[in-house]
């Protein structure tokens, strides 16, 4: 909850002549990411890509939440799209973004590419698409996300099973 230090702290240790490594840049950017400072998590970017760290999957993943959770969705994805690699995680990062801007049906969209990808859905994916579902009262969408849910055995998790009495 300490963004400010934290990117103080960042600045200090590369003045200090410390590079950061994968760890230190996935956790300054989920710092700017809280704190919607897009301008720090830019900079944080940067410095990625002129260290050459952004094929790290760990890394690629913090940046597209980052510009997620800041709002800079049309960044998120561009970042998504040049990623070799994607995991759930990956791709959580971007549904999740879609749904607290509003964007509920580019996440359904996600959601869809996602399994065409053949990569299995979490209880953060099925949180997520469950809350688009009903921000769009889209309920026999809704019903048919419960559906694939129960049959991957995600029905017991607390996270789901709220989203999905929220969306009923």
């Amino acid at each position: 909850g300490h963004s400010v230090v934290a990117f103080e702290l960042y600045e200090r240790m590369q003045c200090e002549g410390f590079e950061p490594d994968e760890t230190t840049l996935s956790c300054i950017l989920k710092s700017c990411g809280t704190s919607s400072s897009i301008s720090h998590g830019r900079l944080v970017h940067y410095t990625i890509i002129t260290n050459g760290v952004e094929e790290n999957i760990i890394v690629g993943n913090s940046i597209v939440d980052m510009y997620s959770k800041c709002g800079s969705l049309i960044e998120a994805h561009k970042v998504f799209q040049t990623m070799t690699l994607h995991n759930v995680v990956s791709w959580n990062a971007l549904i999740a973004g879609y749904v607290h801007h509003g964007c509920n049906l580019h996440a359904l969209q996600t959601f869809d590419e996602m399994q065409k990808e053949g990569l299995l859905p979490d209880r953060i994916t099925f949180s997520c698409v469950l809350k688009a579902c009903t921000n769009l009262g889209l309920i026999s969408e809704g019903k048919r996300v419960h559906e694939k849910l129960v049959k991957d055995g995600f029905q017991a998790s607390i996270v789901v099973a709220s989203t999905l009495v929220d969306m009923y």
